[in-house]
Formats: structure tokens, sequence, C-alpha cells
């Protein structure tokens, strides 16, 4: 099948009109309407008797019924104000076509559609949409960008019901429908708590537990092709509605994407070297036949089990894979590393409640010897992110008492090893591989000196504070040269960390050429400043680059193929969106013409800064070096056969930060610093 892109936003554009009209002005607070300072609505008018009115700030509506004074103007000469009286007209007409709003932190509204296929005796299910508004630089249009949020599911008991039958702790309530709108139950007002009768909670995991409510766990391998869909049924039959004409007629096509905003990273291989630089395109066939690119440094290895009563049987199961037995597909075989079983080395958890203390004392006593890489399988009785019963705190003790003594470790959920796992040794193999030191591939290309430093965010459940973590590498093979964690609130240690990895880069070469920064955020004026310091304290005055890489599972805004079946641009294509933002693409989809897919993902969205004034603008290559980086770091995810589309850079350190907050020490010591135990 020959499949020809066309490619859009996900984005209509209409113009402003050339029309009066009036709004409503009120001088005291209102929370619920717009509001200006009265500096930023001086811009609008000079009329002495509405300014006089106004203290300090004013309050605005495009209803006039009661306010204070009414302000006319045209809407092509107020372009801020003309965006703002769209977007509440637009509110109001789909207020009266959908069953629930709510806020969102830009300050508009998201809207909620029924799914009826979804509906259960216990609960609702509501497709969700937002709507972004912004005019264009050109002055004369209005862009609404749409995307598609997931779904959400109402419980039909309401709060009243739930705490007098089911004795509900409502800690445990987020976000809950009142009146057709959805608020977070913390800010609800007054008049409204005197009506729990009337309030009906989102379901969270939480309460679906205490109900005893299954919620589908399906895992969405084309949640792009699923995006498009929906914001195409939304922009149909809400947008294009006869309502909606009657007060501005909107486009039914989408913004065509302009051929000087697409662009294509020069390299998309992704060929690989393996042992002996041997090279393969395909990791799971060139790991099992050439072996890792470079094997971790001891030449022993000695494996041993963690494990209850109720996991003997998948222990056995895995020792089959250790031990060659026939119909198993043998660890050994597919790592290429001499790994000897030694049973004297097992433990038996007798207790879970008391893991902590009588692991960490077995271990602290086990003779290890030097010349040996130890590595154990914890076989766990629960899932790795269970959060009852703290559950999922045994995972990480486990984890910190083996890395104190520099044990490598992989844990398995036991109750998901039934038989033969054939399907998961390769990626066990490769994980073990890294976890020691070694490096199971790398990019069948030639390295780039690089100085490259980045940055990931986790926010734990429990925590107020996200935890970040670091990493530091100086080339694009994936060898790191150091790992740390700290609170979000910790700013030395930002410092700290740029000033170790520009010492050590240093050390090992002639001089830095830039530094590229890989960041979760942008970094502000402030940040911006202390990193020139850094800089100058080593006499380097060089371009300093902060990648700002944005990985959320919903995506503002999308390119879409409209041509292909599953709406997916070609791997390593990117595209300017706006000032320095890009949305880059990293997927299956090869070539132009190849139409099946296996998965059709979100792009990563993208953000460039620079300490230097008009850098990207005057050197516009360096944005075609940038994405070919993160193109490559993306093919450098060592626990996995299928390759998410993150760059390592921030992956690492966010699977570091996830991780270490629940560890009982303050700082990451010896090898929890230098090795990938993490994966």
């Amino acid at each position: 099948m020959d499949v020809k892109s066309e490619l859009y936003r996900n984005s209509i554009v209409f113009p402003i009109e050339r029309k009066k009209v009036s709004i409503g002005l009120f001088f005291k607070e209102n929370r619920k309407l717009k509001h200006l300072r009265k500096e930023h609505f001086k811009e609008y008018t000079s009329d002495g008797k509405i300014l006089e009115r106004i203290d300090e700030s004013v309050w605005i509506s495009t209803k006039t019924e009661n306010a204070d004074m009414v302000f006319s103007f045209m809407l092509d000469e107020h372009l801020y104000l003309a965006k703002w009286w769209y977007e509440n007209q637009v509110y109001e007409v789909l207020r009266g076509l959908i069953r629930i709003v709510r806020r969102i932190f830009t300050g508009g509204w998201q809207y909620w559609v029924e799914n009826k296929e979804g509906k259960t005796r216990q609960y609702l299910v509501f497709r969700k949409f937002n709507l972004f508004f912004r005019y264009l630089d050109t002055g004369s249009s209005i862009e609404i960008t749409i995307s598609y949020e997931g779904q959400s599911k109402v419980l039909l008991k309401n709060v009243q019901n739930l705490v007098s039958k089911h004795q509900l702790d409502t800690t445990l309530l987020k976000s809950v429908i009142f009146e057709k709108e959805c608020q977070p139950y913390r800010r609800i007002e007054e008049n409204i708590r005197l009506q729990q009768d009337l309030v009906y909670p989102i379901i969270g995991r939480k309460i679906a537990h205490l109900l005893e409510i299954e919620i589908s766990k399906t895992k969405n391998l084309y949640p792009l092709t699923t995006a498009v869909n929906e914001i195409q049924f939304f922009l149909k039959n809400y947008l294009n509605d006869d309502a909606m004409k009657a007060l501005v007629v909107l486009p039914t096509e989408w913004q065509l994407m302009k051929a000087d905003s697409v662009f294509k990273i020069q390299d998309t291989s992704k060929v690989m070297s393996f042992g002996q630089n041997n090279t393969s395109a395909d990791i799971n066939h060139g790991f099992k036949l050439h072996g890792p690119y470079q094997l971790p440094k001891k030449r022993h290895y000695k494996v041993f089990f963690i494990y209850t009563s109720t996991g003997l049987e998948a222990k056995k199961q895995i020792e089959n894979h250790l031990n060659k037995h026939v119909g198993y597909s043998n660890i050994q075989k597919y790592s290429h590393l001499p790994l000897v079983y030694d049973a004297s080395l097992d433990y038996e958890i007798k207790e879970m409640k008391n893991i902590k203390e009588d692991l960490q004392d077995y271990i602290r006593q086990l003779t290890l010897q030097s010349d040996v890489q130890y590595f154990a399988f914890y076989l766990s009785p629960y899932s790795k992110y269970n959060n009852q019963n703290n559950e999922e705190q045994y995972y990480h003790d486990v984890k910190e008492i083996l890395l104190k003594r520099s044990i490598a470790s992989q844990v398995l959920d036991q109750s998901k090893i039934r038989g033969n796992i054939n399907f998961w040794i390769a990626n066990i193999s490769m994980a073990m591989i890294a976890k020691m030191g070694g490096i199971p591939w790398k990019l069948a290309r030639e390295t780039a000196k690089e100085l490259i430093v980045g940055f990931g965010a986790f926010r734990t459940g429990d925590r107020k504070l996200p935890y970040v973590g670091s990493s530091f590498c100086f080339d694009n093979e994936g060898r790191f040269q150091e790992f740390d964690c700290w609170q979000e609130v910790e700013e030395w240690a930002f410092k700290g960390q740029l000033i170790k990895a520009i010492r050590n880069y240093q050390s090992q070469n002639k001089e830095i050429k830039q530094l590229v920064i890989h960041y979760y955020k942008d970094l502000n004026k402030k940040e911006f400043r202390e990193v020139e310091y850094l800089l100058d304290r080593f006499r380097s005055d060089i371009p300093i680059i902060v990648v700002r890489i944005n990985n959320t599972f919903n995506q503002k805004e999308l390119v879409m193929d409209l041509k292909h079946p599953k709406y997916l641009p070609v791997n390593g294509s990117y595209y300017h969106l706006q000032s320095h933002d890009y949305l880059l693409y990293i997927n299956d989809r090869l070539e132009e013409r190849q139409s099946f897919l296996k998965t059709a993902k979100y792009p990563l969205k993208i953000s460039l800064q620079s300490n230097i004034p008009g850098l990207f603008d005057k050197q516009p290559d360096i944005i075609g070096r940038l994405m070919q980086q993160l193109y490559d770091f993306s093919l450098l995810h060592w626990r996995s056969i299928n390759q998410p589309r993150l760059p390592v850079t921030i992956a690492y350190p966010q699977y570091l930060a996830r991780i270490f907050p629940h560890f009982d020490a303050e700082n990451l010591q010896g090898i929890g610093k230098t090795s990938l135990w993490f994966l």
C-alpha cells in the first residue's frame, strides 16, 4: 500500500470579525469572572468614567446583565479581549450541548462528552477535550487547538451515600461533580458542602479498590490514533454544530502544516553495534547472536534468589532458565555470561513484615568475594507499584539492602511467572548486562564527544515535592559517568552536578565546545545566570543549550498525517510549532509507504533555550543536531527490546527519582551513583 503524507496540526484558524461587542464590567471581586489589572485594562480605553471606578482590578463578563458598567469595543482592535470573548462565547454554546465542564489550569475549559458504550451500573464514562485559544502573530486570526485528554469515570453514588453506607474516607476524594461541573473536592464552596447528596466522585484507583469496582487496565498501543479520531469527532459534532454556527462559522478542516515547518533528522538508522562490532537493526537478534557490545569488567558471576514460600514454583521456572532445561531459553547463552547459580546464597523470606530487618542482617553477614559480581532475583509476592498495605515499600527495601553491598538485582512479580518465560529472557539478560556495568549495544555510527547533562523528575504519590534525578555523559554511546538524586527544592545539588560534570569532562577532553542540558522544564533567567557563572569559573565562554523534553501521556499539540491509517508521521520527522518549540516523532514508521504499525505513540514536545540570543536563528543547523542527539539517546534503553521514545538522558534520571525517595539513605553512595541498578 502506497501511503503519502498529508500533514496537519490539531488546530483550526478563523478570522477575527470586524464587529463591535459589549461586555459587562464588575468592580467587586467575582472569582467566576475574568480578572484584569487596572494597568492592563488601560490599554483598551482612556474613558475616565470607567477608570476612576476601578480600584486595582476589574472583572469582565460577556453578559451585561447586572453589570456595574458596560464597555463596548471592536473585536479586531483589541486582540487579547477578542480571544477572551470568542473563548467565552464558545463556552456558552458548548455548556448547553455537553454534560460536564471543568476549569483547567490555563483558565480555559475542559469539556466532557459521555461515552455511552462504557456505562455500567456503577459509573458513567466521559471523554475529555481541552480547547486552547490564542491570537496569531498576524493579528487578524484566532487559533483553537483541540486536544483529547482521555476518559474519566463518574460514580453513580453520591458522597452522602458513600460516607453513610460504605464509610468512605473523604480524603480519597480528589475531584467531584456538582451541577454539571467538575471541581477539586478540597476547594468546593460551602453551599456545595451542604448538598453532599448532589456531589458525585470521580473514580480513582483507591476508591475503586474500596468499592470493589474492577477498572480495565488495557494498554492502548495507538494513543495518537485514538486522540486524532476523538478530536475529529469533537470538531464535527460540537464545533460545527448549528448552535455554534449561529455564533461563528468555524473551519471544518484542520490547519495544514507549512512546508518550511517540516524537517527530518539526518540519520534515522536503527542499526546497532554488538559484540566484536557486529551490527544489526534487530536488537533481539543482534544481542542473542553477537552478545553485548561490552561485557561487564568482572569475569565471575554468581546468581541467587530471594523468595517466599509462595514463590517456589516461580523460583523453579527461573532455575530452569539458568540450567538449560529443555524448552526454556537459557539466560547464560542469551547474556553471554558464565552465570553460576549458587543455591547456598538463597534467602527465603519468612515474614514479609520483617523483611527489612531480617534480609538486611542476612545480606550484611554474607562473605562476598571481591572478584565476583553477585546478582539476585527477588521474586516478589506483590506487584511492583502496589500501594496497598505498604507493599510497594518492600520492593524498595530489597533494592536498597542489596545495593549497599553492590549486589545487582532483578525484581520479578511471581504471579506473572507461569511456565517458561522465554519472552522475558531477552529483556532480563540485557538489563543484567547493564546493571553489572556492561554495554548491551551502542549506535553503529561515529562516536560524538559532547558534554550532556540530563535531569528528570518524578513526583511520588505520598510526597508534595518531586525528586530530581541527574545523569551526565560525554558521548552518544550511553556511557554515563554518574547519577544522583535530590528533592527539587535543593538548588545547590543542580549546580553541584553541573560543576562535577564540567570538571570530569575537562579531565578527559581538551575543550568544551558547548554544554547541552536535557531538562524536564524550562530554565528561568536566574537559573541561566547561575549556569553562566559556573562556566565563567572554568573560563569557558561557550554556548549553553537547554533542551526541555516534555514527556506527557496526553499531548496538547499534534502533527497528524491524515493520509496514513494510524495518522502517524514518519519516524525521525520534527515540526516547528512556534518560537523554539518543536514536535519530534520517534516511532516504527520507517518510510512513507509503510502502513502497518505495532504502535502509534505521541511525539515528544521539545523546547529550546540558549544563553546566546538568536543562536538558533543564526545557526539553524544546531537544531537538527540537537534533534539527532535526542533520537540517538532514545535508542539506548537497556531494559527492553522495545525502545521507548524518551531519551535515556531524561528517562534514566526519572527511574532513579521514582525509586530513591523510598530509600532510608539521604544520599546515593558508591555503586548507586555509577551503575544502572534502577533499570
